[in-house]
């Protein structure tokens, strides 16, 4: 699925960036994400909510800041 595929990737590299800033003193890492893809995609309402979930455990777990733009 496109969204776990995504999440992945996102998290993978979230997590080494994240890793990499830390490394380089700062206090944490600051991402934005242009999401309009996902609102034209024929996805449930649910496996948007479930990607955001997993998402949301992710910045809760580490010093990382995201601002996902949806319009």
């Amino acid at each position: 699925m496109i969204l776990s595929k995504n999440y992945q990737e996102i998290h993978r590299c979230s997590t080494s960036e994240t890793s990499k800033a830390i490394s380089e003193g700062y206090s944490a890492l600051r991402v934005t994400g242009e999401m309009t893809w996902i609102l034209k995609s024929n996805l449930g309402v649910e496996k948007i909510f479930e990607y955001e979930a997993k998402l949301n455990i992710f910045f809760t777990e580490h010093p990382c800041i995201a601002i996902y733009q949806y319009n």
